[in-house]
């Protein structure tokens, strides 16, 4: 091409230069012969301009204007082709309308959500809400026991609806509260089946726990007297422990009652009491007084005389096999007696036999108990003899409780 463009360059200079001196030439002939001259240079420059044209047209027609034609067909075999399922695939998704490129959910599942036992909860615990977008729980979340769980969560915005599932773990990280119910625990020698449970209260969130003393014993250890400590223990299921410390009082209630009695007990004349009235003699000038076996309550009181004679008028009478306790106090030095017992029974009594002249018949008579006895009012009390005053009223209640608390302690 290059060689071609030369000769195009050297032709036009031949022809420009032949041109120039022609013309001048020409000027200097006559008119005929000027002619001819000219005619003949231009002959010749056109010869030149063809030959240019025709060398321009060589050059623009070569194989490099082709290229881009060339590079567009690369392009298009390159053209990934996508398999028929695929194609399918793709087309189905596109199809969906809950696919958007820009779309935003109503709601996200929150990560790593934990919840304690038993605990309250709310839908928006679970998941983050976008604006103008409401939560409802589809079921509500099980929340009663530890352990990995999922809940599904509605979301709407009055348009769209969507379900979010969350899952959550229950755990329990609060230990038992425990309490001891009483400061004071005193129990019997060797008593048996006291429990752990029997000393505390106990709360906690799961409401499922084991209460038990730490040393392994099932039962409270009573086999000895004296004041001792054992701790009691709360676990709950997921292992959270709370303690307490019990004190508590082992004593020996046999020999502990007779610590109760400054003297013996009231002595008892069975032969003369009946169902109504009960004879017997004390420590002169002290209040006696009676409980039944069902009650706490007395059912009768006196002053014994100066010689210590006492006549107690109950109550009600007593019925057949029917047992009172008695027991006496002296309110000057606030000594107390041991304790006596009286149970009646319908007595016999036999006539004396009289001479056969007399033709008197031998007789045998029940006892009947009089049912007039007086209603053992205070105020008429007699100091088997006078009434108590002010005084002995404090210590019939003060005896009356004794009477009760040490006697029936001492039969259970």
């Amino acid at each position: 091409m290059k060689k071609g463009l030369k000769f195009g360059y050297g032709v036009l200079a031949l022809a420009v230069g032949l041109a120039l001196p022609t013309t001048v030439w020409a000027n200097s002939l006559d008119d005929s012969k000027a002619e001819e001259v000219l005619k003949a240079a231009t002959e010749v420059e056109n010869e030149v301009v063809e030959s240019q044209a025709t060398e321009a047209e060589a050059t623009v027609s070569e194989p490099e204007v082709e290229a881009p034609k060339e590079e567009a067909k690369v392009e298009e075999k390159t053209e990934e082709v996508v398999p028929p399922a695929e194609e399918k695939a793709v087309l189905k998704a596109e199809q969906a309308p809950t696919v958007t490129a820009n779309a935003t959910p109503l709601a996200t599942a929150k990560p790593n959500v934990k919840v304690e036992v038993n605990a309250a909860t709310t839908p928006g615990y679970f998941v983050t809400v976008e604006n103008e977008t409401s939560v409802t729980f589809k079921s509500k979340p099980d929340v009663s026991s530890i352990g990995n769980k999922s809940v599904v969560i509605v979301a709407t915005d009055g348009v769209t609806t969507e379900e979010i599932t969350v899952p959550y773990v229950v755990t329990d990280t609060q230990k038992p509260t425990i309490e001891v119910w009483d400061t004071e625990n005193i129990v019997g020698l060797n008593e048996p089946d006291w429990y752990a449970e029997d000393f505390v209260s106990v709360d906690d969130n799961s409401d499922d726990y084991e209460v038990f003393f730490a040393n392994g014993r099932e039962t409270l250890d009573t086999s000895k007297v004296g004041t001792f400590n054992t701790v009691i223990v709360a676990r709950d299921a997921a292992g959270n422990e709370a303690s307490v410390t019990l004190t508590y009082e082992v004593v020996d209630f046999d020999s502990e009652f007779d610590e109760y009695y400054d003297y013996e007990a009231p002595t008892i004349d069975k032969a003369k009491s009946n169902a109504s009235v009960v004879y017997g003699k004390t420590r002169p000038n002290t209040l006696v007084a009676a409980i039944s076996e069902t009650s706490d309550m007395p059912v009768g009181y006196v002053f014994a005389d100066d010689n210590g004679q006492f006549e107690l008028h109950l109550k009600n009478a007593l019925k057949n096999g029917e047992t009172v306790y008695i027991m006496s106090m002296d309110l000057f030095t606030g000594e107390s007696s041991d304790i006596a017992e009286y149970t009646y029974s319908g007595e016999k009594v036999m006539v004396n036999q009289v001479s056969k002249n007399n033709q008197t018949p031998v007789k045998t008579a029940t006892k009947v108990a009089s049912t007039t006895e007086k209603d053992p009012e205070v105020s008429a009390l007699p100091k088997t003899g006078d009434s108590p005053g002010a005084e002995g009223l404090v210590a019939i209640g003060a005896l009356a409780t004794l009477l009760a608390t040490v006697y029936l302690r001492k039969r259970s």
